[in-house]
């Protein structure tokens, strides 16, 4: 661009000087001076995007290094989580093993106040116990080593057995109406029921959790059109903001309002509840009219 640029100005210029006429001298000196007004500004728009592009080369490649090192980083984090969740999960057992056999008077009589303890010792360690789960299944999913038991099963039975499980073993649930309706169809699919179970005990805990009046109910039905079936959980708890509900189902998200009357959860559950629902070809989504309004939770899963 240089080298053109001087050596047309050098023609513009010796025109000029060869000029016959006033006329001539007037136009070939403003023609020839004008380039070279353009010339200048040519060459430095030429340099400056050659400087562009050395820095958006340098910057690549600083990116690719970036992102190698952070993907080796993802994967350290994804076997530390992997091992430190094996490792917990081993004492966490004996916990709750030892105090369950403890409440149940296997080792002798304990008075009133002992038990209360060891209740205590024994909810908290099945809580632990929970997200030591929840870290071991992003672990894997992240890794790619979730697997996956595909077999037919009777989701109406599923929903069923889990909302039984509440009523049976949760405070909570006996203290609120816990509601499950359901069409009059075949709910026969073919997934995995196991996970498929442990997505919709995630979300009825979290409606009864986030509850403090009302109900819980939740609905079973079946899109003929595409071939869907819908779980839907609807609540009359504390509700959701736009600003949480975008971000839902991210890693470690939790409300502040959600945060205040509930410390002990880690906001991994709806992450893996999603994801579990994406490899299974399902999805799951949630809406919320505002904060107090309640929540709705929606569970989709193929017909088969």
């Amino acid at each position: 661009t240089e080298l053109f640029s001087v050596i047309l100005f050098l023609l513009l210029f010796v025109r000029f000087l060869l000029s016959g006429t006033t006329g001539e001298f007037v136009l070939n000196g403003t023609i020839a001076f004008s380039f070279a007004l353009f010339g200048i500004l040519l060459i430095r728009s030429v340099w400056k995007e050659v400087r562009l592009r050395e820095q958006l080369a340098k910057t690549t490649e600083d990116l690719k290094s970036a992102n190698i090192e952070l993907r080796r980083l993802d994967k350290a984090k994804s076997e530390f989580l992997s091992i430190a969740s094996h490792q917990l999960r081993t004492p966490l057992t004996a916990i709750k093993g030892y105090s369950s056999m403890l409440l149940g008077g296997d080792y002798g009589e304990t008075s009133k106040e002992v038990s209360g303890i060891i209740e205590k010792i024994f909810l908290s360690a099945k809580r632990l116990a929970v997200i030591v789960d929840d870290f071991l299944d992003i672990s894997k999913i992240e890794s790619g080593k979730m697997k996956y038991d595909i077999r037919k099963f009777d989701l109406k039975k599923a929903v069923k057995n889990v909302v039984d499980d509440f009523v049976t073993n949760n405070q909570k649930a006996r203290d609120l109406s816990l509601q499950f309706n359901w069409e009059d169809k075949n709910f026969t699919t073919k997934s995995d029921p196991d996970k498929i179970t442990q997505v919709i005990s995630n979300v009825i805990d979290n409606a009864l959790k986030y509850t403090t009046k009302g109900r819980v109910k939740i609905y079973l039905s079946k899109d003929e059109e595409q071939n869907k079936f819908l779980i839907k959980t609807e609540d009359t708890g504390i509700g959701i903001s736009k600003e949480t509900l975008a971000r839902l189902f991210q890693k470690f998200t939790r409300a502040k309002e959600i945060s205040k009357l509930h410390t002990d959860g880690s906001g991994l559950g709806l992450y893996v509840a999603k994801k579990i629902m994406e490899d299974l070809g399902g999805r799951i989504w949630a809406k919320s009219p505002g904060k107090n309004k309640g929540s709705s939770f929606f569970i989709e899963l193929p017909v088969s």
